[in-house]
């Protein structure tokens, strides 16, 4: 009994916070679609080491499901590493870098806040990389922009961080992203 109870009073009380909350408020716009644009390791707060490196994010948002189903962003996120001194050490380290020093797509998914704050990682962010093997968990926080007022979202920028492991030895990385839709 105390379960239907507390059942009917949550789905109440989020009823009556989503009440006179207009969707256009809670879903500020929509992020699907393809963005390109720079990375670096490092922050305005701390030495920039590396800069200039190019990222790609495609993003998928259902902005027609049901409220609180509709905030939710997947993706895939992939780095290009050209700018990079060291990709011959990375790929003697396992990690999966191409010829065209990009490495594998990695997936996210996350949310949009009704303030334009997206929040991305790796779905596994949380778990320990299998040992042996090399592996990358990313997480990214920041602020979409819908600059020309048309319900899409064209740029997105902010803190990325993570840790790329290989073999029980992992590097843990923090720097800024800056993105904007590709055509």
């Amino acid at each position: 009994m105390k379960k239907i109870l507390l059942l009917t009073t949550t789905i109440l009380c989020g009823s009556v916070v989503l009440m006179g909350c207009p969707l256009d408020e809670l879903i500020p716009f929509d992020a699907t679609g393809t963005y390109q644009g720079t990375w670096s390791i490092g922050t305005e707060d701390t030495a920039e080491l590396l800069e200039g490196c190019g990222i790609t994010m495609t993003l998928a948002q259902d902005i027609t499901a049901l409220p609180l189903e509709n905030v939710k962003i997947s993706g895939t996120v992939q780095l290009n590493l050209s700018c990079v001194a060291v990709v011959e050490w990375l790929q003697g380290l396992g990690l999966p870098v191409s010829e065209s020093f990009t490495i594998a797509p990695i997936t996210v998914e996350g949310v949009m806040l009704p303030d334009g704050t997206i929040e991305l990682n790796s779905p596994d962010i949380l778990e320990e990389c299998p040992e042996g093997e090399a592996c990358m968990r990313l997480a990214f926080i920041g602020k979409g922009q819908d600059i020309d007022a048309d319900g899409a979202m064209d740029a997105y920028a902010g803190t990325w961080g993570g840790v790329i492991a290989v073999g029980g030895a992992s590097l843990p990385v923090l720097g800024a992203f800056d993105v904007g839709i590709s055509n």
